[in-house]
């Protein structure tokens, strides 16, 4: 899980693989299908595994790795 400096890490490569995705697209006329999302998103699933050392985490799953999506910590722990 991702504290929210950590996430603000990953989200920040998250959303600028889909910009660089698009710009490029656009640029060269390349269709979708040509553009490899393992290549895409690769920056997503290493700076988690630096993070985290988990490795070969999906990117869209990597984006529900947000402690704070699940409300504050036990009070009992």
């Amino acid at each position: 899980m991702l504290d929210e400096e950590e996430f603000a890490v990953v989200r920040n490569l998250y959303r600028e693989s889909f910009r660089a995705t698009k710009e490029f697209r656009l640029r060269y006329g390349v269709p979708i299908q040509c553009a490899s999302i393992e290549q895409r998103f690769r920056p997503v699933r290493e700076a988690y595994e630096r993070i985290t050392g988990i490795k070969d985490c999906h990117e869209n799953a990597i984006m529900h790795h947000r402690i704070a999506l699940y409300g504050e910590p036990c009070k009992r722990c």
